[in-house]
């Protein structure tokens, strides 16, 4: 399965990381171009805006499921197989939460008080636990 992660602030939707896996080009060496990243942020703030929650949409030839957690942080997995199961795309997220959860501590992921210093932080162990 090829696929890519993006892990955004959810408030802002700026960028903390994104990783990819398999035999997708990405236009820079580790991350979708930043107007992909914020139109599928966008897409999820509108729905959250307007009482409703987007889980999941499908494309044609792809799955993007989005979630959210502690207000905080906003995980997004999009893969190449749109015949994928959320409940396993949504389990797969959770476990990438958890672990940045083990790493710096739930208080830290709920308040990011300076961006910039956590997402150099957070830059240094990506590569090791985040692996999709």
């Amino acid at each position: 399965m090829a696929a890519y992660l993006v892990c955004l602030t959810s408030g802002g939707g700026i960028p903390l990381f994104t990783r990819s896996k398999g035999d997708l080009k990405p236009v820079s060496s580790l991350s979708l171009p930043f107007p992909v990243i914020g139109s599928l942020n966008a897409v999820h703030m509108f729905a959250s805006n307007h009482g409703a929650e987007l889980r999941s949409t499908t494309t044609d030839g792809s799955k993007v499921v989005w979630k959210d957690y502690l207000n905080s942080i906003t995980l997004i997995i999009i893969t190449s197989e749109d015949n994928a199961d959320d409940c396993h795309l949504r389990k797969l997220l959770d476990n990438i939460f958890y672990s940045m959860v083990l790493l710096y501590g739930e208080d830290e992921l709920a308040n990011i008080k300076n961006l910039e210093r956590f997402k150099r932080e957070i830059k240094v162990s990506e590569r090791h636990i985040l692996n999709i």
